[in-house]
């Protein structure tokens, strides 16, 4: 590691004032989103973000997808998604499934910081108004019930391959129905439907996580919005100084 980059490191991680070529700029630290001006990546202001259910999560990572397959036929980055819940307890958790360890829940701060730092991008899209309490608890018992069951890889090789077919053409997805085994995107759409938050007739099992990022959410949920761990006041985060989303 360079000089220059731990310096950095310690300035984000302290929340120090730092001069850099001659501009004092201030890091602070928490849980925001960056909001832009529409069809742009401007920087428009910054908001401070605290996990509500229903809020969906995509991870964009850094990397082609890693998985040989995978790579062949999509050629794009590793998507991944989650959705916000609340547990028997009553506390906020992120939902999701992934291929190392299953459907798990996980405290949501902690696991977009650890993304964020680990593996690429991290984007919220935050529903537009409360959840009732029946739909909350709808929420809270589709999480608990599938906790623990494993992760559905083979939508991996089906979806590279076939994906947007399963899209415009949804009855093959009733070959990858497994309620033993899920997918990313797939406890996504499935929770929202059980909350009445999406219509019954798609099909979740043809769900990918990029379609997530697009009109399927819309209008109930904001557009996505990148998460960051810190922002820098009075220096433009990604073009002057990336190392602060750190």
């Amino acid at each position: 590691m360079s000089v220059f980059r731990f310096l950095m490191t310690v300035f984000v991680a302290t929340g120090m004032a730092v001069a850099v070529a001659g501009e004092t700029v201030e890091v602070k630290q928490g849980s925001f989103l960056v909001i832009t001006y529409p069809k742009s990546n401007r920087i428009k202001r910054w908001s401070c973000y605290e996990p509500r259910e229903g809020d969906v999560f995509i991870g964009v990572a850094r990397r082609l997808c890693s998985r040989p397959v995978m790579r062949v036929f999509t050629r794009t980055n590793e998507i991944h998604a989650g959705i916000m819940v609340k547990d028997s307890c009553g506390n906020v958790r992120l939902l999701e499934a992934d291929r190392g360890t299953g459907v798990r829940m996980h405290d949501p701060i902690a696991y977009l910081a650890d993304y964020r730092q680990n593996y690429g991008d991290v984007y919220i899209r935050r529903l537009t108004f409360d959840l009732s309490e029946e739909e909350s608890e709808a929420l809270t018992c589709f999480a608990e019930e599938i906790i623990g069951r494993d992760y559905a890889a083979i939508h991996e090789l089906i979806n590279a391959v076939f994906a947007q077919p399963f899209i415009d053409r949804a009855s093959p997805g009733q070959w990858l129905e497994n309620p033993d085994r899920w997918f990313c995107s797939e406890v996504v759409v499935a929770a929202l439907q059980e909350a009445g938050l999406l219509h019954p007739d798609i099909r979740s099992s043809s769900m990918i996580p990029n379609y997530l990022m697009g009109d399927l959410l819309a209008p109930d949920w904001d557009p996505p919005h990148r998460w960051t761990p810190a922002i820098v006041r009075h220096l433009e985060v990604d073009k002057r100084w990336p190392l602060a989303q750190y």
